[in-house]
C-alpha cells in the first residue's frame, strides 16, 4: 500500500504542474523533507521528556508514521507558499538592486568631484607659491656634493695612511732595537743568562714589529704593500722561532742577522713610500679639492641668497651673510666613529735598564732610497675608490628598484581588472536568470 500511494502521489503531481516547474517542485520536496525532519527531532526530544515522567507511554513510530503520510493538498499548500516567497524574493530585488546600483554610482560622481576640488586648490596653492630654485642653484649644488663627496673620500684616506705610518714607525724602531740587542749578543763576552736576556728581548720587539707591520697591512687591505710583503714576513716568523737556536753558532747568528737586518730596511722603505704617498699625493689632491670646493661653495651661498631676497620681496630688506659666520660643512678633524678605532701599535720593553726601542744600542737607521728606486705610489683608484663606478652602480640599483616597483604594480592592475571582470560576468548571469 505505501508504494501504490507513493507512485499515485509522483503521477497526480506529474499532472497538475507544468515541467518548467519541475526543479521548483524538487526544490519544495526537499524543503518539505527538511522540515519534516525538523518536527520528528522535536517530537524525539518530546517524547524523550514524557518517556522520563510516563515510561508506559506509546511507542514513537505510530506517533511519526503520521507525519510521513501527507495529503496532496498539504503538499500542494507547501509548493505554492514556497513559490510565492521566492517571488516576493526576486521582485523586491528586482525594484531595491537598480536603486543600490545608482546609489554607488552618485557615491562615486561625488567623490569624483571631491577629487578635482582639492586638484585645483593644489594647484593653485603652487601657482601661488611658485617655484623654489633655479637652474644655476640645482647645477652649484650638485657640483659642490660631488667635490664635497671627493673631499671626504680623500680626508678618510689621509687618516688611514696617517694611521698605518703610525704603526710602521713603531715597526721600525722595534727592528732597529733587535737588530741592536742581536749583534750586542755576539760581540761582547757575557754569561749564558745574559745572553739568553737579550734573545728573549729580540725575539719579542721582532714579533711586536712583525704584529704592527701586519696591523698595517689589515687596515689598508686594499693596498698592495711593495715592501715587507706576506712571504718575508712569514720568513721572519721562522727565524723567530729559531732564535734559540741561532744564538748557539756564529754561522747560524751571523745568518739570522742577515735576515733581520734585511727585514729592518724593507720595513723602512716601506716607511719612505708611506711618507711619499702622503706628502705627494694625499695632501696635494686634498687641497687641490679643498681650492676647488671653496669658491664654488661661495656661488651656491650667493645665489640662494640672491632666491631668497626675491622671495621676501623689496620690502623684506637686504640679506647680509658673512662667509666667516658659515661653518665649513666638512671638517677633517670630524672623521666616522668607526675610523677613530684604530688599534694601538704593540710596543714592547726590555728586561733590563735601558734595553727599550729608541734607546741605546739601536742599529743605525738605514740609508734612504732615492726617490727614482722608490717604488710607485698607487691608483687614485686604489686611494680613494672609483666615484664614478660607484655612483653608477647606485644609479643601477634604483632602476631595478623602480623596475620591480612597476612590475608589481602592473601585476596588482591585472589582478585587480581580473576580478572586475568575473565580478561583471557574475552579474550578467543573474540578470539573464532573472
Amino acid at each position: 500500500m505505501g508504494s501504490s500511494v507513493s507512485k499515485s502521489s509522483k503521477k497526480g503531481t506529474s499532472n497538475q504542474y507544468p515541467k518548467q516547474q519541475m526543479k521548483v517542485l524538487a526544490m519544495g520536496q526537499h524543503i518539505v523533507s527538511v522540515q519534516l525532519q525538523q518536527q520528528q527531532q522535536q517530537q524525539q526530544q518530546q517524547h524523550n521528556s514524557a518517556m522520563q515522567q510516563q515510561p508506559a507511554s506509546a511507542p514513537p513510530q505510530a506517533q511519526d508514521k503520521k507525519h510521513h503520510q501527507l495529503s496532496d493538498g498539504e503538499i500542494k499548500k507547501r509548493l505554492d507558499r514556497y513559490i510565492e516567497t521566492d517571488k516576493a524574493i526576486r521582485e523586491w530585488e528586482g525594484k531595491n538592486l537598480p536603486k543600490a546600483v545608482q546609489a554607488k554610482r552618485a557615491q562615486l560622481a561625488d567623490i569624483n568631484e571631491t577629487l578635482k576640488t582639492l586638484e585645483q586648490q593644489y594647484r593653485a596653492a603652487c601657482e601661488k607659491v611658485g617655484h623654489y630654485g633655479s637652474d644655476l642653484e640645482n647645477q652649484l649644488e650638485e657640483e659642490v656634493d660631488n667635490l664635497l663627496d671627493r673631499k671626504e673620500r680623500i680626508g678618510v684616506a689621509k687618516y688611514k695612511w696617517a694611521n698605518g705610518r703610525l704603526l710602521l714607525q713603531h715597526a721600525c724602531n722595534q727592528l732597529a732595537f733587535a737588530v741592536g740587542r742581536w749583534q750586542t749578543l755576539a760581540q761582547v763576552p757575557m754569561s749564558i743568562q745574559i745572553k739568553y736576556q737579550l734573545a728573549t728581548e729580540t725575539r719579542n720587539n721582532l714579533i711586536a714589529a712583525s704584529q704592527n707591520i701586519m696591523s698595517a697591512k689589515r687596515y689598508l687591505n686594499n693596498i698592495k704593500f711593495p715592501y715587507c710583503e706576506t712571504e718575508e714576513m712569514a720568513t721572519l716568523d721562522r727565524a723567530c722561532s729559531n732564535i734559540y737556536i741561532d744564538m748557539q753558532s756564529p754561522e747560524r747568528h751571523q745568518h739570522a742577522l742577515q735576515c733581520y737586518s734585511v727585514t729592518h730596511r724593507r720595513c723602512a722603505a716601506l716607511l719612505q713610500w708611506f711618507d711619499s704617498v702622503i706628502n705627494n699625493t694625499i695632501e696635494k689632491d686634498l687641497a687641490k679639492a679643498k681650492a676647488e670646493l671653496g669658491p664654488k661653495q661661495a656661488q651656491l651661498r650667493k645665489e640662494r641668497l640672491r632666491l631668497m631676497q626675491e622671495k621676501i620681496g623689496a620690502g623684506g630688506g637686504q640679506l647680509n651673510i658673512n662667509d666667516k659666520d658659515l661653518s665649513d660643512e666638512f671638517d677633517d678633524d670630524m672623521l666616522e666613529p668607526e675610523l677613530v678605532a684604530v688599534s694601538e701599535p704593540d710596543k714592547v720593553e726590555g728586561e733590563s735598564q735601558g734595553l727599550t726601542p729608541g734607546g741605546d744600542g739601536n742599529a743605525p737607521a738605514p740609508t734612504p732610497l732615492p726617490l727614482n728606486e722608490l717604488a710607485p705610489p698607487p691608483s687614485q683608484e686604489d686611494l680613494f675608490g672609483n666615484i664614478e663606478q660607484l655612483r653608477k652602480q647606485h644609479e643601477q640599483e634604483m632602476a631595478q628598484i623602480e623596475k620591480t616597483q612597476e612590475t608589481n604594480k602592473a601585476r596588482m592592475e591585472q589582478g585587480l581588472q581580473e576580478k572586475l571582470r568575473q565580478r561583471r560576468s557574475r552579474r550578467k548571469r543573474m540578470e539573464v536568470a532573472l
